[in-house]
């Protein structure tokens, strides 16, 4: 992973078109590299967790380019590579297991292994909120034995 995160750190300093343009070839070396590591991952995962069986790494994977029509910041591209890996993939609304490599620096975020739900709609935060009510202490002690993990 050393040289994906020596590109990406790269990319961070040289974030333009132009850049980009002249170490495409290098930028799909690294993203091939990405991708054979969250390909393992879906497998490993999937070893544990038969929900995520047979995803595909382009149904879990998101694109370098970012949206800059309503971001102040303009820049063309990530300073990250990411994966969401959840059953149904990316998109489906499931919770599900999160990959995310980025170089030191401004970010807050660098690297992470996290495992949870994003943005879920109204009747699944409902549904969640519901059993962290209903199973606060269990969950609290569940936490407290696990090694490594925050809150």
């Amino acid at each position: 992973m050393r040289e994906v995160l020596d590109f990406m750190r790269e990319l961070s300093a040289n974030n333009n078109k132009t850049w980009f343009d002249a170490n495409r070839e290098r930028y799909t070396r690294v993203r091939k590299r990405f991708n054979g590591f969250v390909e393992e991952l879906i497998d490993g995962l999937s070893a544990i967790d038969p929900s995520v069986e047979g995803l595909r790494v382009q149904d879990c994977t998101y694109r370098i380019n970012r949206d800059t029509r309503f971001s102040p910041d303009k820049s063309p591209y990530k300073g990250w590579l990411g994966a969401f890996i959840a059953p149904h993939g990316k998109s489906s609304g499931y919770g599900g297991y999160y990959f995310h490599i980025e170089p030191e620096g401004d970010s807050k975020w660098h690297n992470q292994l996290v495992a949870g739900v994003y943005m879920p709609e109204g009747p699944v935060l409902r549904s969640l909120r519901e059993e962290i009510l209903d199973n606060g202490a269990e969950i609290a002690q569940a936490l407290r034995e696990a090694e490594g993990f925050t809150l």
